[in-house]
């Protein structure tokens, strides 16, 4: 009994998080979804402990929405990723604040290996600074 209430609340405590991390996404994450020819609203008065903004996404987009099925925060095994398709492609948006540890980054790009996934990681600062550039590189990583 004790091990079926472990695993159960081990469970609802991943949906939470995964529940927290769709409703607060990162700012370059949303700017990604916009790019890709999506849609959001942000609610700034409503912050996480973060900082961030509460965010719903109405429409993933041409890109992220047509054929390519692409989805937010999926799981892949232990680890989340912030878009994944069924294909086995996924994007990273590494944002300063979270993806500072080299040597953890690096073990879990090769866990994602392992799984049979193909990671696009993007600065978040390249989202800002270079949009176009990005928006052709996620078309290409995920048409061919």
């Amino acid at each position: 009994y004790r091990l079926r209430l472990y695993w159960f609340l081990r469970r609802w405590r991943a949906r939470y998080w995964r529940f927290k991390r769709l409703l607060f996404s990162s700012p370059a994450e949303i700017m990604l979804i916009r790019l890709m020819g999506g849609k959001a609203i942000t609610i700034d008065s409503i912050k996480s402990k973060n900082g961030f903004p509460l965010t719903i996404v109405t429409d993933m987009g041409r890109w992220f929405g047509g054929r390519q099925k692409v989805r937010r925060e999926i799981r892949v095994g232990t680890k989340f990723v912030d878009f994944g398709n069924d294909i086995n492609r996924a994007i990273e948006v590494l944002g300063a604040e979270w993806h500072r540890d080299v040597v953890k980054e690096y073990e879990r790009d090769q866990y994602l290996k392992k799984q049979g996934w193909i990671v696009l990681y993007i600065k978040a600062g390249d989202l800002f600074a270079n949009p176009d550039k990005v928006q052709r590189d996620v078309i290409h990583f995920l048409t061919h």
